[in-house]
């Protein structure tokens, strides 16, 4: 009998190690890749306005956007939907 307790205690083991690692192969076998796209649109002036800028930074110009600095520290209100 105590020679067979080594051969038991293996088995334990490693019906033990299966039956944890199954559920969890599993389930990355099922996942898979999902992409969302979100979208904002920001109001910055007149009636119903959904952004206000809070600091003004004092980096450079950006080329794109006449007005905005590098440093620019806006607040959004928006509401997002999904597209």
């Amino acid at each position: 009998m105590i020679a067979s307790m080594p051969r038991v205690l293996f088995l334990v083991a490693s019906v033990t190690t299966l039956a944890l690692a199954l559920p969890t192969a599993m389930a990355a076998s099922r996942s898979r890749q999902i992409h969302l796209r979100f979208y904002m649109h920001d109001i910055t002036s007149g009636p119903g306005q959904t952004a206000v800028q809070l600091v003004k930074g004092t980096g450079p110009a950006h080329p794109f956007m006449s007005g905005a600095h590098f440093g620019d520290t806006t607040v959004i209100d928006d509401a997002l939907t999904e597209g």
